[in-house]
């Protein structure tokens, strides 16, 4: 199969942004547009590693957590390492929730090319196949934060007035019993 550079780093920047919106949501955490494209290029960057010669398991474990750990800092940081590393627990839950969906859909779709090496994932398919296999993989990850999704009583939830030289704000506050 014949991979080219290109759209091996435009799906890794696509796949990246799309699970790293996964992690937001799931751990909602705040992301900026720019941070979640910092991290994905960089994650588009670490895709390009499938064109190396392959790493073995023993090099490339230790380097995808790395890799995991400097894409949730460049989207999610300054977080305490704790909160860090969450999010790359469920980077790595929400990517290979992501490639079953995905290899399952290539026995009922025509997809011809699936190259995984070194961390990374090649499709030799569409754009727009792409888009609608990764839209539906969001909506299941969507479908499962909602389905486990503790709701917060409203009790914890209380209107909160700053009035400052005249002019006067209202919001949404979560009461802190810290």
């Amino acid at each position: 199969m014949t991979v080219y550079a290109d759209l091996l780093f435009i799906v890794n920047l696509y796949i990246d942004a799309l699970l790293l919106s996964a992690v937001r949501r799931f751990l909602r955490l705040p992301l900026t547009g720019k941070r979640l494209l910092l991290a994905s290029v960089l994650g588009g960057v670490f895709g390009l590693s499938a064109l190396l010669p392959a790493l073995p398991g023993v090099v490339l474990f230790p380097l995808t957590l790395l890799e995991s750990l400097a894409l949730c800092a460049a989207a999610f940081a300054p977080k305490p390492m704790t909160q860090l590393l969450k999010a790359v627990f469920l980077l790595f839950l929400f990517g290979a929730a992501l490639s079953g969906l995905l290899t399952a859909a290539a026995y009922f779709l025509p997809i011809h090319g699936i190259l995984l090496a070194n961390g990374a994932v090649y499709f030799n398919i569409s754009a727009l196949t792409l888009i609608l296999l990764t839209c539906v993989s969001y909506g299941v990850l969507y479908g499962f934060d909602r389905l486990f999704r503790k709701k917060e009583p409203d009790v914890f939830f209380a209107k909160l007035t700053i009035t400052r030289q005249g002019k006067t704000v209202t919001l949404p506050a979560k009461i802190d019993t810290g």
